[in-house]
């Protein structure tokens, strides 16, 4: 088994502003880059293959966790089509409900002109299977939608509730198997920087 740990990118402007980014390739914000500074390195990070997103955000995370990452296209973002851009309340009140996928797990939901966490999946498992056949652990800097997809991987069937909040700045364990399967003990995260 490989160990497998996912990272999202610190804060942005329009995390902080409640706002979808998507592949809206949004900077880090300063309360964003002071996360990276309250970060300790430890052993498995120094020893992992570091790969990130292509979007600034979670390359720019990468540098300020020590690492110089191998670009990974298959770890962008979710592609929120429309919604991008747009305030999380406002999209609230459009639907009158909650939004899959944001508030709670819903790997089949798609926004309009965007891509589900199903289609996440489908790009995500041909990476994991590469990793498999690496053999090497790797620390991955990526998103929200690119962690959820992975969750559900790990924990088919899990209820919403039994799934942490990907924050930004935690890290999610996973154990890699043979052919690319995801498998975790438990469905946890970890926060690493500051989330005030």
């Amino acid at each position: 088994m490989i160990n497998l740990t996912l990272i999202r990118h610190f804060r942005t402007a329009w995390n902080e502003e409640g706002r979808l980014q998507g592949r809206t390739d949004v900077p880090l914000s300063e309360r964003g880059r002071r996360q990276a500074k309250t970060v300790r390195p430890t052993a498995d990070m120094a020893e992992a293959i570091w790969v990130s997103s292509p979007l600034g955000r979670a390359q720019e995370t990468a540098r300020l966790l020590g690492a110089s990452p191998l670009i990974e296209d298959r770890l962008i973002e979710a592609d929120w089509g429309d919604w991008e851009g747009i305030a999380l309340t406002d999209i609230r009140r459009s639907l009158g409900r909650d939004i899959p996928g944001i508030d709670y797990p819903n790997i089949e939901f798609c926004p309009p002109g965007g891509e589900s966490g199903h289609s996440v999946q489908g790009r995500i498992k041909p990476w994991l299977a590469e990793l498999a056949a690496n053999g090497k652990p790797i620390i991955a800097v990526t998103h929200k939608g690119v962690i959820q997809a992975a969750l559900a991987l790990a924990f088919p069937g899990a209820e919403a509730d039994r799934l942490p909040a990907i924050e930004a700045g935690s890290f999610h364990r996973f154990r890699l198997g043979p052919l690319g399967e995801l498998s975790a003990e438990r469905p946890d995260a970890e926060s690493i920087g500051e989330q005030t």
